[in-house]
């Protein structure tokens, strides 16, 4: 599958405490913009993880992927007023902790992505146009890369419409090792 392109990735924000082969290396933030599709690949950083633990105790996100389109001014990064991102919340304490393969854990959540009002206001996330509610983005897995994409045109128009020029992609996961935020410069074809 080529839904993305190789680009340079600026790291802002990486755990230090990774093992020495994983301590030098920065992940690979990916961002693609076709005609018909646009995708984002997250690396995995430590390929050798085998266990990810999901519902771990309380209601709230423990995984997620996130993709907020936006540009750079002055050195600042301006995000646009869409973002995309999936997540994993703890809703199911009925199941208890259950550790599983990477594989399992994005079975469970690969529908759950949507397109969202980029806001620290969690109202102002939740309030999106009715044409978007029902654009879905999709997750894959692809050897040591987890890639989030959406077929629909509509969702491509709205979130990329203004050209941003970068995105700031944040994986976030109860491991340092797997966690990091960095910056892309956003790839159109």
């Amino acid at each position: 599958m080529k839904y993305l392109f190789f680009l340079f990735s600026i790291c802002l924000n990486f755990s230090s405490s990774y093992a020495k082969d994983i301590e030098s290396r920065e992940p690979e933030c990916l961002v693609g913009v076709d005609s018909k599709k646009f995708a984002a690949s997250f690396q995995i950083m430590d390929k050798d993880q085998k266990i990810w633990i999901i519902n771990d105790g309380g209601n709230e996100i423990n995984y997620s992927w996130v993709v907020e389109p936006g540009s750079i001014n002055n050195g600042n990064f301006l995000p646009v007023k869409y973002a995309f991102g999936v997540g994993h919340r703890n809703e199911y304490e009925s199941k208890g902790q259950q550790e599983n393969s990477l594989s399992s854990l994005l079975e469970e959540i690969k529908n759950s992505g949507m397109i969202y009002i980029n806001s620290p206001d969690k109202k102002s996330r939740q309030k999106i146009s009715r044409s978007l509610e029902n654009i879905q983005i999709h997750m894959i897995l692809d050897r040591d890369k987890i890639i989030l994409y959406s077929r629909s045109i509509e969702g491509r128009n709205n979130i990329f419409s203004s050209k941003p020029t970068h995105a700031r992609m944040t994986m976030k996961t109860p491991y340092k090792s797997q966690s990091y935020t960095c910056l892309t410069e956003i790839d159109y074809q």
